[in-house]
């Protein structure tokens, strides 16, 4: 298996469960999850390293917030259009995703057997502070 691969069976069994659950669609080929609320949509994307190997795999997330009525406001406004895209930002820099002291930018999947804790980390954090935040 390539590295995006082994990554994305793993989300597929242990985390999309648990997101979807929460209302958010996954998309296989872009390896995001999405979800509407009123009019707001709420996109989470995982992005591995381009150096991976098989015996290195790393990857991070993207936590964005979108919404079709901006870029009609933009439009009213006189103002370019860009995706409706109100904001977001990779996931080291929400507020309370790293512990204090924490200097790294992407979670380490390149052991098998620390695996299962690398996602129940992830989903920590995806819930204490990415969710929040994308509200």
């Amino acid at each position: 298996m390539t590295p995006k691969e082994t990554l994305q069976a793993a989300f597929e069994a242990d985390i999309t469960p648990v997101l979807e659950q929460e209302g958010f669609a996954y998309s296989r080929s872009r390896f995001a999850y999405r979800r509407k609320l009123n009019d707001f949509v709420q996109h989470i994307s995982v992005t591995l390293s381009h150096n991976n190997t098989q015996q290195c795999i790393q990857f991070w997330t993207a936590f964005n917030v979108s919404s079709p009525r901006y870029n009609h406001w933009l439009r009213e406004q006189g103002r370019e259009e860009f995706e409706g895209y109100i904001g977001g930002c990779m996931d080291w820099n929400i507020p309370g995703w790293r512990k204090d002291g924490e200097h790294f930018t992407f979670f380490d999947f390149s052991v098998p057997i620390s695996r299962p804790g690398i996602l129940a980390e992830w989903q920590r954090r995806c819930f204490a502070s990415g969710l929040p935040y994308l509200a």
